[in-house]
């Protein structure tokens, strides 16, 4: 949203926008306008230095979730790649 924000300003050196997710972080579009979080703010401690490199949701519609899976690495460690080919297949 700040984007379009800084759109409508219409400032000389701006001459094209992007807005690839319109509304993809409110907090940071409403509260913070024009703002890049930062990690910590004058020496406050927050918790961003322990926080995991990865964290990922796999969302299940038919049991139950797993939300905030914490990982240490991305791709996983425990990724199996394997090849797969396809085959073209003639109508009858």
């Amino acid at each position: 949203m700040s984007q379009y924000d800084t759109a409508q300003e219409k400032p000389p050196h701006l001459k094209a926008i992007a807005p690839w997710e319109a509304a993809g972080d409110q907090y940071r579009g409403m509260i913070l306008p024009g703002c890049i979080p930062q990690p910590e703010f004058e020496g406050m401690e927050n918790g961003w230095k322990t926080t995991p490199r990865v964290r990922m949701a796999l969302l299940d519609f038919n049991g139950p979730s797993i939300e905030d899976r914490a990982e240490a690495e991305y791709p996983l460690a425990c990724t199996a790649y394997k090849p797969f080919y396809f085959e073209p297949v003639m109508a009858a």
